[in-house]
């Protein structure tokens, strides 16, 4: 389906493939639903589909240095943890596994939501 903006919406499994090409790519509040090696994957999905030019957006709560410092992404973890063998993981942590599917990540934009969440720019990596 296409909208008057030119945004298409495709559905699929992202384990399996995703469709080629696109100017960006946008994993909102998804990583954190999946082990590492998980993520791992879907990433490598992503980056395959990707040209050179391609943009990868991933919106998600970072975790704090200190737990004082954002106890809401504390609890998310708890709750991600208890449900799913998942996690939230530190800014670090993403890079780590960006880089480990293929990608730099060019910046992590800090926004004001209360639930910490931070939208990390990457693109193909070489």
């Amino acid at each position: 389906m296409v909208s008057p903006g030119g945004c298409e919406l495709v559905a699929g499994d992202f384990f399996s493939a995703v469709p080629a090409g696109a100017d960006a790519y946008l994993l909102s509040r998804v990583l954190h639903d999946w082990t590492d090696d998980d993520a791992r994957r879907l990433l490598a999905t992503c980056r395959e589909a990707m040209g050179p030019a391609s943009r990868l957006l991933v919106v998600e709560a970072l975790l704090p240095e200190r737990a004082t410092d954002q106890p809401a992404v504390i609890r998310m973890d708890l709750h991600m943890l208890v449900l799913l063998g998942a996690r939230e993981r530190t800014e670090a942590q993403y890079r780590r596994l960006l880089a480990d599917a293929g990608f730099r990540v060019e910046r992590v934009v800090p926004t004001a939501s209360p639930a910490g969440l931070s939208v990390i720019e990457a693109v193909p990596a070489g």
